[in-house]
């Protein structure tokens, strides 16, 4: 069995907080959520900033980031990796 959250990413935003991708179950319902989390101490807690979704909404999801990264590549803000 898998134990929940299970943390896909996480990327520093700034010195206080991070950005953190993970798959969970709440309720019985596997989720997916993007949040930002702040540090208390040496501790992480999440934020109210965020996104959570249902793992159905994933492809969607998915297909919209990358959509979103070649149009900003096509406009000059990010590299064309």
């Amino acid at each position: 069995m898998t134990d929940y959250p299970v943390v896909i990413a996480e990327w520093e935003r700034n010195a206080l907080e991070v950005v953190r991708v993970s798959l969970d179950c709440y309720r019985g319902h596997y989720t997916i959520d993007i949040r930002v989390w702040w540090f208390a101490g040496k501790d992480l807690k999440p934020g109210k900033t965020g996104i959570t979704l249902g793992v159905r909404n994933l492809e969607q999801l998915a297909k919209a980031i990358n959509d979103a990264r070649a149009r900003a590549a096509e406009i000059g803000l990010v590299d064309r990796g």
